[in-house]
């Protein structure tokens, strides 16, 4: 019941009382994966209930049984389901290796493909998870596949004006700091700030409106700072006049900008 309550099934639910417009094929969708999730946990609990207390299940059995069970459908580990969470989808194959040596460095492998199929798949596991090393530490491979993720997760989420104005207005919204902003290059804020009009307001109000208290937002206005002061010398008289007015009225805000702008360290 709790784990029901829990679900998203609830939300859609009420979603169909207040509106009577629910989202059919998600709402399908989820009840689907929460009818199979409830299915795959009760022959799991079946498996380990008969491996505890079943006097004539024997171990090899078990073993063929829970390997059997990890395999099958290609099974996908599940932050919310409590029976293929990461630690215990861990657990499960160190159990194997520990009662089936001979074939330890299979059942290696396949954890090691699933486990980078979940770090890439959720890019924010690292907040969903309670121990982060029991992860990484299963393979010396998954930390710099960790980074090699990130880096695209990030690189993802910056390409385009449209989501680095989300980013930004998430900022400033609620209150979130973006590590993205700052990996944003000043040749890209000058191609969106040219061809972007959305862009350049977004960008103007952000600086405006927003408080710089990390070390990635710090360099993301500098790398604007940069653009705009660059532009301000432009040949173009049209480019010059906007980025000089632009760069005047931040110069004017309190609060330590004119400092950010002119930051030649933070904007490289």
């Amino acid at each position: 019941e709790a784990y029901f309550l829990k679900s998203d099934i609830v939300s859609k639910l009420f979603e169909y009382c207040q509106t009577s417009l629910p989202d059919e094929e998600s709402f399908k969708k989820i009840v689907r994966s929460k009818i199979n999730n409830q299915s795959l946990y009760s022959r799991h609990k079946g498996i380990l209930e008969k491996h505890q207390y079943d006097m004539q299940y024997k171990k090899k059995v078990f073993v063929s049984d829970l390997w059997n069970f990890l395999k099958e459908q290609n099974i996908i580990i599940d932050k919310d389901a409590s029976h293929l969470n990461p630690e215990t989808f861990i657990f499960y194959i160190e159990k194997l290796k520990a009662l089936n040596a001979k074939d330890k460095a299979e059942y290696h492998d396949f954890a090691l493909k699933c486990l980078k199929g979940y770090i890439e798949n959720n890019p924010s596991w690292r907040k969903d998870i309670i121990d982060l090393q029991a992860l990484l530490g299963f393979d010396p491979e998954l930390d710099e596949y960790d980074k090699q993720c990130t880096v695209k997760n990030q690189q993802n989420t910056i390409n385009s004006s449209e989501k680095i104005i989300g980013l930004m207005r998430d900022v400033i919204e609620n209150g979130k700091s973006d590590e993205a902003l700052s990996q944003i290059q000043k040749q890209k804020i000058k191609q969106y700030i040219l061809s972007d009009q959305r862009y350049f307001k977004e960008t103007f109000y952000f600086l405006m409106d927003s408080r710089y208290t990390t070390e990635s937002l710090r360099k993301y206005v500098g790398n604007i700072g940069s653009v705009l002061k660059e532009l301000s010398l432009s040949k173009n008289s049209d480019h010059a006049y906007k980025a000089k007015e632009a760069l005047d009225s931040l110069v004017k805000r309190e609060g330590g900008m004119e400092k950010l702008l002119n930051s030649n360290d933070i904007s490289k």
